[in-house]
């Protein structure tokens, strides 16, 4: 199954830029520094479309690229809908509503105490039994082990964020990604970190939660998608050897199909299959201060990209982290930004010695 494919090139596209959104004729939407501008496929500026709030301050002391990674000045995620007219962006604990076409932004919804950013939006259309909506699931440190809670927006009542259900207190520490199971009618729930905590569970329309996989860190996961009512996902642990798991939602039977040289947090459909990456992390075990200063990785020294498609597995490059602490300045490691019609993808380095803060593509 798995080969390590020297057919993929990289390209650079642009520095100092990170990608939002991504047009099937290979324009993009960036950030950069507080502002949001139109690239051509090649880099170009065509236009810069509007600013995200940065004070004056923060604008200077982020035009120093530790400082920006140092506080996660930098939108995490973007989703666009109406038709290419509306995109909304996670920046520092705000969601924002930005007409790509007037550059018109405002907030749309302040996050909960204690999340910086939205770690995956999505997109529920067509599911019986659900509202056509954006949810979100709540991601932060959580200390207290607190409830975790769902967020929904109808797709067309702007800003009408809601609590959709939650997780009971002490049960899970955060969400990690929602994902849509139109077969079955029903979503898919990735939780995290522990072993008690890390599962997958089944959410219905009424809001219901049921355990599927829970209780191992074989269950901890960031990224997976769906398809003809089978999960594929990749785990997400520093703490263990990380793997690629197919599980039929009809059966409840899992099978293992390749190691994974790295916990994965990032991914996105690509062509007629899947792209996504390992982050380079320190290991969460130790003390906090060791932790926020460690440059030594628990597991694999450099991020690996990998792609996936009809059974087959290739890496398509390794970057090694850069120098920098890794909890404090940013794990190392690679954003997707995919096209609509999925025929190209767009990258985004983060903490990677000569790609940090790089759009890249692959060919």
């Amino acid at each position: 199954m798995f080969q390590n494919d020297k057919n993929f090139k990289l390209s650079f596209i642009k520095k100092g830029h990170k990608v939002l959104y991504l047009y099937n004729d290979g324009r993009m939407i960036t950030y950069s520094l507080g502002f949001l501008y139109e690239l051509s496929k090649e880099g170009v500026t065509l236009r810069k479309i509007g600013k995200l709030p940065l004070n004056p301050l923060l604008y200077f002391l982020c035009s120093l690229r530790a400082f920006e990674r140092l506080i996660r000045a930098q939108p995490r995620v973007a989703i666009m809908i109406d038709n290419e007219k509306t995109l909304l962006i996670s920046f520092m604990n705000s969601i924002y509503n930005l007409d790509v076409f007037t550059g018109e932004l405002y907030k749309e919804f302040t996050l909960p105490k204690g999340m910086s950013n939205v770690l995956y939006f999505t997109k529920v259309t067509g599911v019986q039994g659900f509202e056509d909506s954006l949810m979100f699931g709540e991601y932060s440190a959580n200390k207290t082990l607190s409830e975790v809670r769902i967020f929904r927006r109808s797709l067309t009542k702007t800003g009408d964020w809601k609590v959709f259900t939650s997780f009971p207190e002490k049960s899970v520490l955060h969400i990690h990604n929602i994902l849509v199971a139109k077969d079955s009618g029903h979503l898919i729930v990735l939780t995290g970190d522990s072993d008690s905590q890390s599962g997958v569970w089944r959410l219905t329309p009424e809001g219901d939660l049921t355990p599927l996989l829970v209780g191992s860190q074989q269950y901890r996961s960031c990224f997976g998608f769906i398809s003809l009512n089978v999960l594929t996902y990749l785990t997400d642990t520093p703490l263990d050897d990380n793997n690629f798991y197919n599980y039929d939602l009809s059966s409840g039977t899992i099978s293992n199909l390749n190691e994974i040289l790295g916990p994965v947090i990032y991914g996105s459909p690509f062509m007629d299959g899947i792209i996504f990456s390992t982050s380079v992390e320190s290991d969460s075990r130790l003390p906090t201060f060791k932790y926020l200063l460690s440059r030594k990785p628990s597991n694999y020294k450099s991020c690996v990209v990998y792609y996936y498609s009809k059974g087959e597995l290739s890496i398509v490059t390794e970057i090694e982290k850069d120098f920098w602490p890794m909890a404090l300045f940013q794990f190392g490691t690679v954003q997707f930004v995919s096209s609509p019609d999925l025929k190209s993808v767009v990258l985004h380095g983060t903490a990677l010695k000569g790609y940090d803060n790089y759009i890249f593509s692959i060919n």
